[in-house]
């Protein structure tokens, strides 16, 4: 029901439309500060959702959960502003924020499933002169359109290669994961890698992996891995970076910033575990 025929009515100062709730509203940027989130650098090819969706994935499991609480509190207290002519306050805002991401810990804690106490699993390079694929797809049944995504690392977390690549009339989500363990062979052939280690979600593809067993033989050695989406954070970002754009792509010398963002996090996180276990 926002519309841009009215301006914010906890700001004054432009409609509240879209852009000004998600984006540019300065109490927004405030609270962000303020909880010290992460802000994705800007790009100005992509539109304010698709900026707040870089923040979003960017951020810590910690700070997604205080985006998603405050999001709910700001409306909340907008609809309480306008209905009940409740005065809207930064301050008790941010300790409503604050205080419901405690609770919510505590309440973890009491139930034996505290996020601290359940095994994490985290994104790490592989040995030298091997190069890691992770792939992911984004299928849209409405469309019968998919897009797949190959991003190539190295033993020092270095991008190597990446590839969005649009396919069209698709019948369903089995075909679009054979289609896509499939792109990332070829992908990693006409890169010209001989041995390599391929990443994806846990999916059905282990039931049609004998449909791409002769580009197997394309490489000196090819192994497994099924990882959670967690560890596939990059190249579910670039996936559906290719789903915006709508296009197939190869990057070599640079990805979009919302993946560079992601890859740096992945290397970052190994190296201080790696540090931190010697």
């Amino acid at each position: 029901g926002v519309t841009d025929e009215v301006d914010c009515h906890l700001c004054k100062e432009a409609p509240e439309d879209t852009n000004h709730l998600l984006w540019s509203y300065g109490i927004l940027q405030s609270v962000w500060a303020s909880l010290q989130i992460r802000i994705a650098p800007i790009d100005s090819t992509l539109n304010c959702k698709n900026h707040f969706v870089n923040t979003f994935f960017v951020a810590n499991e910690q700070n997604k959960q205080l985006i998603a609480i405050f999001l709910w509190a700001l409306w909340y207290r907008r609809n309480k502003l306008i209905h009940e002519g409740v005065k809207f306050s930064l301050q008790d805002l941010l300790g409503f924020i604050r205080g419901y991401g405690q609770e919510i810990s505590l309440c973890q804690e009491k139930l034996g499933v505290s996020c601290r106490s359940l095994p994490k699993e985290f994104w790490s390079p592989p040995d030298l002169d091997f190069i890691k694929l992770n792939f992911n797809t984004t299928f849209q049944s409405d469309s019968r359109t998919f897009t797949t995504t190959i991003l190539a690392r190295g033993s020092k977390g270095e991008i190597v290669g990446a590839e969005t690549y649009l396919f069209e009339d698709v019948v369903d989500a089995f075909v679009a994961e054979s289609r896509a363990c499939e792109r990332a062979l070829l992908f990693a052939f006409r890169m010209g890698f001989r041995c390599l280690i391929k990443e994806e979600d846990k999916s059905i593809l282990r039931s049609i992996i004998h449909h791409i067993r002769n580009l197997e033989n394309c490489f000196e050695e090819v192994s497994y891995l099924f990882v959670p989406r967690l560890v596939n954070r990059a190249a579910h970002t670039l996936a559906i970076e290719g789903r915006r754009r709508q296009s197939s792509s190869i990057w070599v010398d640079g990805v979009p910033v919302s993946v560079k963002m992601i890859v740096e996090n992945d290397w970052m996180v190994w190296t201080q575990r790696h540090q931190s276990s010697l």
